[in-house]
């Protein structure tokens, strides 16, 4: 009954709580930089006393009007009818003075051109063409309706701004611009044709890399395939420092990281304690996420309190752990400083290893927690991969980030 108690507040959780790995990823000097401020156990404080925005007295930083753009001057002139004067009715004379004012605005419109090339004709007795016409700028769709700028436009707008072509569509009918979704769609497969062997070359230059955070999240494709009896199909993202590769597959099984890696590729793989994974150990190293970790012993404290010390611990003890880690990346170019780092670093992990062996040995476990701790027995080697290679985080939240949030933003365009 207690473990039925227990899942039934994970699940209750899962539905309604907020999440406690919320991932927030900026860029510093052109580098992904992490902000989890849970994860870090840092929780942000807010007393209450301090209202969002300017504060009363800030003296402001006026009206910045950007200097980048051209400027387009418009001439306002005095209506006849109101310059004169309103008892005699003389008129004003003009001077040369204005007033002027600045404003930011946008214009949107649609344009047809006309490209007129011209000819020329030869003067001289030469086997050569009698006429020369002047080339026209090349088409990624020759003799193509639309130009490959306003075909670029299309596609920036559906796939980063989430804008649905039939949205679009209805906002050039307003322009007076009649555009049939047939057509565009068939321009959209001529442009894949460009695209593939960019991406072929994106999967050549991923399997060259020495370090990748791999993922693999749901995503949902309504169409009938043969043999599959769901619509449920996966987007798996292969992030390395050069290139990340998505690639959607029906299948979940771990043929596709090995077809992805092929035969040749060598290094670590950041990922988490997903079975495909392990198919790939002898080629590929695997480094598995702690805050995946972290996650086990939240759960526990969620669906029984009277596990919550005990959880608390183990969760200080990976928070402790992470920011030695940090500790150790920041002084990887001060040598002396380095080695002391990775002692301490080592020296908490032996810590972390001895107190699950211990409770194991000696306490009186419930179920979860004889279930939490095995796991990290049995995952302890590759859990600590990052211990040799400073550049190997012990988490796996860029994969995290862009498996979610690409899915997400995809799926809001579909």
């Amino acid at each position: 009954l207690e473990e039925m108690e227990a899942k039934l507040r994970n699940l209750q959780g899962d539905l309604v709580a907020p999440s406690s790995e919320r991932i927030h990823l900026a860029t510093k000097d052109g580098i992904v930089v992490e902000e989890d401020n849970q994860d870090a156990g840092i929780i942000p404080q807010n007393d209450g006393l301090r209202k969002r925005g300017a504060q009363p007295g800030h003296t402001g930083r006026g009206r910045k009007i950007p200097d980048s753009f051209p400027i387009v001057e418009v001439i306002h002139e005095i209506p006849l009818n109101q310059k004169g004067c309103p008892h005699c009715g003389k008129p004003y004379r003009d001077i040369n003075l204005t007033e002027d004012s600045i404003e930011v605005d946008y214009e949107v419109k649609v344009i047809v051109k006309k490209h007129r090339r011209k000819k020329a004709a030869k003067t001289c007795n030469c086997s050569v063409p009698a006429i020369m016409t002047a080339t026209k700028p090349p088409q990624i769709i020759p003799k193509g309706k639309f130009s490959t700028a306003f075909l670029c436009f299309i596609m920036v707008q559906k796939y980063f701004f989430q804008i649905p072509l039939n949205r679009q569509i209805l906002q050039w009918a307003m322009e007076g611009l009649e555009v049939n979704a047939g057509t565009i769609i068939g321009s959209f497969k001529n442009i894949l044709n460009f695209i593939t062997p960019l991406y072929n070359l994106l999967v050549t230059v991923s399997r060259t890399q020495k370090h990748w955070h791999v993922d693999e999240t749901r995503w949902l494709v309504f169409v009938e395939t043969p043999g599959k009896t769901s619509f449920r199909w996966w987007l798996w993202v292969f992030a390395s420092k050069q290139a990340t590769v998505f690639v959607l597959d029906p299948s979940r099984s771990s043929q596709v990281p090995k077809l992805h890696f092929g035969q040749d590729a060598q290094g670590v793989i950041n990922v988490d304690r997903y079975s495909a994974y392990k198919t790939l150990e002898g080629q590929l190293q695997r480094q598995l996420c702690w805050y995946h970790v972290r996650r086990d012993f939240i759960r526990a404290k969620e669906g029984n309190s009277a596990l919550t010390d005990w959880a608390d611990d183990w969760i200080s003890e990976i928070h402790w752990l992470d920011n030695l880690n940090d500790d150790r990346i920041a002084c990887r170019n001060k040598a002396v400083l380095l080695a002391e780092k990775q002692v301490l670093l080592e020296n908490h992990l032996s810590k972390m290893a001895a107190q699950w062996d211990t409770q194991l040995a000696t306490l009186e476990l419930k179920p979860v927690q004889i279930k939490v701790l095995k796991s990290l027995k049995r995952n302890w080697t590759p859990l600590t991969v990052f211990l040799g290679d400073l550049d190997i985080p012990i988490h796996n939240n860029v994969a995290l980030y862009l498996s979610i949030n690409y899915s997400e933003h995809c799926q809001k365009t579909a």
